[in-house]
């Protein structure tokens, strides 16, 4: 589509390019193209929303709950499509997910006690995944040798701080 044609607005408004359309409808000339494309006119721009339930509050659009809630537009997009609602939003993998219970369990490491095994990990100054193989049942003794020099250093620096 050349990029110099004439277009009418929704309310009957005539721009001299797509640009120009785009600026005043204040949306994208991609998506001036996209409803010319599709829809052949821009009647449906600016014209609809879709109301979202989020956390118990009514939000009037989609980019209303998402810029009250600091999430991306497509985000809240993708849900609605896949779920059929937000539910599940904001339910990631690193805030205590259900499924990925393994960083909350209490690990004490000599003298040391940790609610979470990212926190032993962080102390420890170490990746969580080096932390879950030194802790398996089948770590090696080489393994074991790493995590009880870790914790002495840890433990260490723990009282020279205090």
């Amino acid at each position: 589509m050349p990029k110099h044609v004439p277009v009418t607005g929704p309310d009957g408004t005539h721009y001299p390019t797509l640009k120009a359309a785009a600026v005043a409808l204040g949306v994208n000339v991609c998506t001036i193209r996209y409803h010319l494309g599709k829809y052949g006119n821009l009647n449906l721009i600016n014209t609809w929303s879709v109301p979202v339930f989020y956390r118990g509050k009514a939000y009037a659009s989609i980019k209303d709950c998402a810029d009250a809630h600091g999430f991306a537009r497509h985000t809240l997009s993708y849900h609605l499509q896949a779920h059929g609602n937000l539910d599940k939003l904001g339910a990631g993998k690193g805030h205590g997910n259900p499924g990925n219970a393994g960083n909350r369990k209490a690990t004490r490491i000599g003298p040391m006690q940790f609610d979470r095994r990212r926190d032993a990990a962080d102390a420890l100054g170490v990746n969580i995944g080096t932390l879950r193989r030194w802790l398996a049942k089948d770590a090696t003794p080489r393994q074991r040798a790493a995590l009880a020099e870790a914790a002495m250093i840890a433990g260490h620096k723990r009282e020279v701080r205090a």
